[in-house]
Parts: structure tokens; sequence; C-alpha cells
């Protein structure tokens, strides 16, 4: 940086791959952000549908220890919420790094928990969207519509729900 007074100072930003850090290295420097992109030691090896059976069994077993590592962080930190973003986020980029018909996505799927989890954001973004549903129908009954023109554009369940949030506010 050259600053007007004519002061120059240097400022190095490190440059950190995410390609070369081990699991164990991670986690002894809490790089926990690097973890989701773990999984680009192995793209290469992915995107052209490996079939290596042992490079195969050290990204499962690479990502067994992340999972049980995570486990464990959560429990000592009572992060638990750190865990669960920390597996969605891996599954997520997994999804765009291993192709569809690659056998390593199911067993990624069951190390990793095997079910698909949502951050905290995205229920409340469904939460909200479930809501505004509500709110929208209730309008509509406010204005006059019938039901049969109301369940057109949204479900029963919807329209009961509507119905039965409305008797409460009265």
């Amino acid at each position: 940086m050259k600053f007007a007074d004519g002061q120059k100072i240097r400022y190095r930003v490190p440059i950190i791959q995410a390609k070369k850090y081990t699991v164990d290295r991670i986690f002894e420097k809490r790089l926990l952000i690097l973890l989701p992109y773990h999984i680009l030691r192995y793209e290469h090896f992915l995107k052209h549908n490996g079939t290596d059976s042992k490079k195969m069994q050290h990204l499962l077993d690479d990502f067994r220890e992340i999972n049980r590592r995570l486990e464990q962080t959560s429990e000592k930190e009572q992060k638990s919420h750190l865990y669960m973003d920390m597996i969605v986020l891996i599954e997520k980029i997994a999804d765009y790094i291993i192709p569809k018909d690659n056998e390593i996505r199911k067993g990624l799927g069951e190390i990793m928990g095997g079910k698909i989890l949502k951050l905290r954001s995205e229920e409340l973004l469904e939460q909200g969207e479930a809501k505004g549903r509500i709110d929208a129908i209730q309008n509509m009954i406010d204005l006059g519509l019938t039901k049969e023109q109301i369940l057109k554009k949204y479900s029963l369940e919807e329209y009961e729900k509507a119905l039965n949030s409305m008797s409460v506010k009265v």
C-alpha cells in the first residue's frame, strides 16, 4: 500500500488451498470452514468416475473421520448447530462434485448421516413461505372468495390451517 504521505506498507495475505489440508490438519488448526471443501482433494478422481477402490476407500475413511470428529467437537463445545450446518454444506458441495451415477454418493450420504439436514436459514425461509400462504388464504376468505375458488390455487390442508388460525384470532 502506498499512502498519500509517501509511506509504503507491504501487506501479504496468506493463501490457503483447501486441497492441501488433511482432515487432521484442519481439526488441529481449527479451520473447520475448510471441511466442506475437503472433497475437492478428490475432484479429479470423482469427475472421471474413478474406480480405484483404494482411493475410494481413502475418501470414505476421510469422511468417516470428519463425521466422527465433528460429532466429538460439537459435543465437547456444545455446538450441535455447527455439526449439522457442516454436514449440510459437505453434502451440498459433494452434490456438485460427485457425478450422479457414481457409487460414492450413496456411501458418503450414509457416512454423513444418511439424511439431508436443513440449515436454520432454510427452515426459517420455509416457515415464512408457509405463513405467507396462510395469510394469503385468509385474505381471500376476507374478500369473500369461495372455498372452491381458493382450492384452485391452495391445498385443502393450507385452507384448513388458515380457517383454524382465523378462529383462534377471533
